[in-house]
C-alpha cells in the first residue's frame, strides 16, 4: 500500500483500493468543467449553423419578401413622416416578426388549436384566442425575467390575431394594451 496526501491537505494515510478510487473521483469531480463549458461553443457554433443553412436554403423567398417589403418600405417614406421613430420601430418589429414567420413557418397570430382539444370541437375561434391568452399570462407570471418579453411578443400577437378575426377584448386585457395592437 501506498501513502496518499489526503483532501484535508495535512495528514498522510494508508489507503485500500476502495480509499484510493474514491479519492481519484473526488479530485476528477473536483476539477471537471461543467456541462454548459464544455458544449457551449459547439452548440452555439451549430446554431449558427443551422440558421445559416436555413436562410441559405430559402434564400429566393426571402429575398422575394425582401423586394415585397422594400416596396412597403418606400410607401411607408412617401405617405407621411409623423412619428418616424415609434413608425420605425414598429416597421422593424413588423419585418422581424414576417422574416421569423416565413423562415420558421409558425405564425404566432394564429391559434393554438388546444382549446378545441380541451373543450371540444365546437369552440368558437376568439373562445380559442382567450384560452391561448390566459395560458400566455400564467406562463409568464412564472417566467424568468429574460424570458418576459418573449411572452408580451407572444400576447402581443395573440391580441393582433384576435383583433384582425373581429373578436371582442377579452375582460382581462388592459384597454392600454389592446388599442396598442
Amino acid at each position: 500500500m501506498t501513502l496518499e496526501l489526503m483532501p484535508d491537505g495535512k495528514t498522510f494515510k494508508k489507503l485500500n483500493s476502495t480509499q484510493y478510487k474514491a479519492l481519484n473521483n473526488y479530485y476528477k469531480r473536483l476539477h471537471d468543467r461543467p456541462l454548459s463549458q464544455e458544449l457551449g461553443l459547439p452548440i452555439g457554433l451549430a446554431i449558427l449553423g443551422g440558421l445559416g443553412a436555413i436562410a441559405y436554403i430559402f434564400r429566393e423567398k426571402i429575398l422575394d419578401d425582401f423586394d415585397k417589403q422594400k416596396k412597403t418600405l418606400l410607401d411607408w417614406i412617401v405617405d407621411g413622416m409623423k412619428s418616424i421613430p415609434s413608425r420605425a420601430f414598429e416597421w422593424s418589429v413588423e419585418q422581424g416578426f414576417d422574416i421569423g414567420t416565413t423562415i420558421s413557418g409558425i405564425d404566432l397570430t394564429k391559434t393554438t388549436g388546444e382549446a378545441a382539444e380541451v373543450f371540444g370541437e365546437g369552440v368558437n375561434i376568439c373562445s380559442q384566442y382567450e384560452y391561448d391568452l390566459i395560458n400566455l399570462y400564467q406562463k409568464s407570471e412564472d417566467a424568468a425575467w429574460w424570458e418576459k418579453p418573449l411572452y408580451g411578443v407572444g400576447i402581443r400577437q395573440k391580441l393582433k390575431g384576435m383583433k384582425k378575426a373581429g373578436c371582442s377584448k377579452p375582460a382581462f386585457v388592459e384597454q392600454k394594451n389592446w388599442d396598442r395592437v
